[in-house]
């Protein structure tokens, strides 16, 4: 009996040595049809200052993208979105307002999961795009994003367009009211979002896609009003995207921390 104690012991002490990263992930995204699917979020999110993007990708075809969000209401707002210009290819693009605020190319990325961040000072202009982390373009703009009433969209337009619907998968999408550095960037692409962040009390969105089924797409911070709403009701449909059961490359192990801000608190 005495030897059986001591087995089940060393077993739970390896057991506790396994590093996170090598034990199974709950870890799901949503797949996009690039016809008809998105995603809407009821309380729009609003940033007249600085601010950050993020999002991990995947593209089903090296020829057709679309809208990654949009926080967009007629010209007004912001949208993050991979389109293809001729000639050139696939690039990443920021607009507001209805313009483009500067893109950099996505070429080369197609058919893997790829890590987006862009950043936006209105105070330096500076407008900088990072792929998997990396600097990929600078550019300057000198207009200041306009407010909306929203919905914010993830997969089309916010304006339900259905021109640049999505064609591929979505993870981790994260939205920041500053300017977020390359390193924080990242040291923070494949890690879940929590408190130690060093930006943490800027996180105005954040939806992880780890639910697996369902109709709503939980935010991870504030009210219920941010969380994501499949389609366009609670039932399933033909506009609903597809629950992955595989992700982004996120190599730590997840918690179930729930919202990680009170609900209905605001910056």
């Amino acid at each position: 009996m005495k030897t059986r104690y001591v087995l089940i012991a060393a077993l739970v002490l390896v057991l506790a040595a396994v590093p996170a990263a090598a034990r199974p992930l709950g870890n799901a995204s949503l797949q996009f049809d690039g016809v008809n699917d998105y995603v809407t979020v009821a309380d729009p999110i609003n940033l007249s200052g600085a601010m950050t993007l993020e999002a991990w990708v995947l593209l089903d075809t090296a020829d057709k993208a679309g809208r990654i969000l949009s926080n967009r209401q007629g010209a007004d707002g912001y949208e993050l979105d991979i389109h293809n210009e001729i000639p050139g290819g696939a690039v990443l693009g920021l607009g507001g307002n209805g313009n483009s605020m500067g893109s950099t190319s996505f070429e080369g990325h197609q058919g893997t999961w790829t890590h987006v961040a862009v950043s936006w000072n209105p105070e330096t202009h500076n407008v900088i795009f990072y792929l998997n982390g990396e600097v990929a373009d600078t550019v300057q703009v000198f207009f200041d994003i306009l407010a909306t009433s929203g919905p914010m969209v993830f997969g089309d337009m916010g304006t339900r367009s259905g021109i640049f619907v999505f064609d591929g998968s979505l993870d981790e999408i994260r939205i920041w009211s500053d300017e977020l550095s390359q390193t924080t960037i990242q040291a923070w692409m494949d890690r879940t979002v929590t408190p130690a962040h060093p930006d943490y009390d800027h996180l105005e969105g954040y939806w992880p896609f780890d639910e697996g089924s369902g109709q709503s797409a939980a935010g991870a911070v504030h009210s219920p009003a941010r969380d994501g709403l499949l389609g366009g009701s609670s039932a399933a449909e033909a506009t609903d995207p597809t629950w992955r059961t595989d992700g982004a490359p996120m190599p730590v192990e997840r918690t179930s921390f729930g919202r990680i801000k009170a609900r209905g608190s605001r910056f």
